[in-house]
């Protein structure tokens, strides 16, 4: 159970069918009659697992401080177990790739070296470490999409993907402030406060819930998908946000953190629906 825990599945499974919605969005209903498909979404759950290995890894420290309850921090694992797990992890994504694209291969290469440089350094640096774990959470759609020969039609995805988790990161900095600062990490709620940082983060928000609408309104996306991104993606935020503002403890932060996966399993849908 604990190497389960390890891979943080809540987490794994949204990148599984993000990975899924690339093809989808790429070539249509036809992506799930191929099995390339299954495979890209299947290194991609090794991979996100993996990265979230290597992260307790580096972090054992500032967990046992945040986040006492994982494997590392409570001592259900040691670090060598979980260093070899990830080393493993990595290397049937790495076999898997093989049967895919170049490019599949590339991203996941990339995508596997970019998580170990980000948990031994960027986390703990000012807005860098945010930016990076973004991008690559939302390299996720465009794996989908490479797996299929074909990248076209993610762009709005892997953005909304993009900013949706920017916001996230920042806001899951603000609830691990006591750990982050006792190691002596640099983020934004450090260097500059909760008042900077949840504006910050409402900025995103609402340039995310903004941008939303653009594919709707160029007709790209269908009413349908409209209904359900603003019921089940932009309403949560908002709510998110607002309940941020008014309790910024750690506790509360924590439960945000928590309904945004939802959120971002909605938006999964709503892109769906969008492209049916």
């Amino acid at each position: 159970m604990a190497y389960l825990e390890l891979l943080r599945p809540s987490n794994i499974i949204i990148l599984f069918f993000g990975t899924l919605l690339g093809a989808f969005v790429a070539v249509g209903c036809v992506a799930f009659s191929q099995i390339d498909t299954y495979l890209a979404g299947l290194t991609t759950i090794l991979i996100g697992g993996a990265g979230n290995v290597i992260n307790d890894y580096f972090d054992v420290e500032i967990d046992r401080i945040n986040k006492p309850k994982r494997p590392l921090a409570r001592g259900a694992l040691s670090r060598i177990h979980a260093f070899r797990y990830w080393l493993i992890l990595n290397l049937i994504a790495l076999l898997l790739s093989l049967f895919l694209t170049p490019l599949n291969l590339l991203m996941a290469l990339f995508t596997i070296l970019m998580l170990y440089i980000y948990s031994r350094y960027f986390k703990r640096m000012l807005f860098i470490g945010n930016f990076v774990i973004s991008i690559l959470v939302s390299l996720g759609f465009l794996y989908g999409a490479a797996s299929t020969s074909s990248v076209q039609n993610v762009f709005y995805p892997t953005i909304f993907s993009f900013l949706l988790n920017l916001g996230r990161e920042m806001l899951k900095d603000l609830e691990d402030v006591e750990g982050d600062k006792a190691l002596g990490a640099t983020t934004i709620p450090i260097r500059f406060g909760a008042t900077a940082t949840l504006t910050l983060v409402t900025l995103i928000f609402a340039l995310m819930i903004s941008t939303t609408v653009v594919p709707y309104w160029t007709e790209e996306y269908g009413t349908v998908y409209f209904l359900v991104v603003m019921l089940g993606t932009n309403l949560p935020l908002l709510y998110v946000m607002i309940n941020a503002w008014r309790q910024p403890t750690k506790e509360n932060l924590y439960r945000q953190n928590t309904l945004l996966k939802v959120a971002m399993g909605l938006g999964i849908v709503a892109v769906a629906l969008g492209k049916v």
